[in-house]
This record gives structure tokens, sequence and C-alpha cells, in this order.
């Protein structure tokens, strides 16, 4: 990106400070509330969760542009909020996925209304792709990650597709692609046996 192609706050942040002012604000956020969720008893995660992990997403959006000069938050402001908004029913799918797998569990959900609980969740879930698309951008800024090696290759040959074929039930009838995604949540005690065996994750809203 060229000089002359970055915002007035973008040149301020690289001509007068290394780091930029909200990757600075969130190291803070990251400092109070880590502190807080680790110190104080009871009840605090529900309004914990969301300051800390949007301090990490603003922490990591900094240090992208430390290292690039340009960052998601730098090139549009906008969109990236939008990241948080989008993020919430994108997590919320996973939890609807869950009602039926069971793979994690909630601890303390029983102190907050539905209403509580739906808006505190949301909140709590705006940070995840804002998250994994910061560290995706901060990892990419390492010269030795984009030059790892590329692993196998694999060609359509006609022996692969066959090899690769047999293993898709959807090959055998139309409608049966439609049975790998119901199927699991139908009959999860068949269909992931070793899911079956294990407990839950528990995750506590409460300590």
């Amino acid at each position: 990106m060229s000089e002359d192609s970055l915002s007035e706050d973008t040149r301020l942040c690289k001509g007068k400070v290394l780091f930029p002012w909200h990757g600075r604000l969130g190291l803070l956020l990251i400092a109070v509330f880590w502190t807080l969720n680790w110190t104080l008893p009871g009840l605090r995660t529900h309004w914990g969760f969301f300051p800390l992990w949007l301090g990490y997403c603003l922490t990591v959006d900094g240090l992208v542009f430390l290292r690039r000069g340009d960052s998601l938050f730098m090139r549009d402001r906008k969109a990236y909020a939008l990241l948080f908004l989008i993020s919430m029913p994108g997590w919320w799918l996973f939890e609807l996925l869950n009602l039926r797998l069971q793979n994690w569990v909630y601890l303390g959900m029983e102190e907050f209304s539905d209403l509580e609980y739906f808006l505190l969740s949301s909140l709590s879930f705006s940070t995840v792709i804002p998250a994994v698309f910061g560290t995706a951008e901060l990892s990419g800024s390492f010269n030795w990650i984009r030059n790892l090696p590329n692993g196998p290759k694999v060609f359509p040959t006609r022996r692969n597709l066959i090899f690769f074929r047999s293993f898709r039930i959807g090959d055998v009838h139309p409608d049966a692609d439609l049975a790998k995604v119901f199927l699991p949540l139908c009959l999860a005690q068949y269909f992931l046996p070793d899911r079956a065996m294990e407990p839950p994750i528990r995750s506590s809203i409460t300590v």
C-alpha cells in the first residue's frame, strides 16, 4: 500500500507511534478484564467475556498494522464492525447443532432469563469472526509461515476420482448427501460413536 493511499489516521499511526491507538486500547482491555475474570468470585464471565475478547481482536489488529502498515480495522472500520454482527448468527448456527449433539454445555444458564441469555451470548459470539480473521492476517504477516512448503498435490486422475468417490454415499443416491448432514444429528450415538462415549465439554458462565 502506498503512502498516498493511507488515511489520515493511518499516516498518524505510522508517523508518530509504533503501535496504533486501537491496539493499545486492546492491551488495556485484556489487562483489565483478564485480571477481573480470574480474581472476582461469582458471576462475571457474562459481562467480562466480550471486552476481554474485544481486547484480543483490537490487539491482534494493531499488531497486523504494526507489521504490515495495514489491517482490517484501518482499511475499513465499518466493515470491521460488520464482522461482529455477522459473527453472531454464524456461531448461533453451531449452538443450534449442539442442541442435538451436546458437544458442550454452559454452566450457570439458569441464572439468566431466556432473553438475557440470548443477548449476552450473542454479544460474546460477536467476537469469533473478528478474532479468527485478525489472527489469520497476523499469521500471514510472517515470512516463515508464507514460505512453508506446499503439501502433497492430488491430481484429478481417474484413479483418484474413483478412490475419493468411494467415500461419498451421495454417489449412491441423490438424497444421500442430506443424510450425511441429518443422520449424525438424529442418531448421534451410531454415527458419532466416539462422541457418544465422551461427556460434553463444560463451559462455565460462573467461574
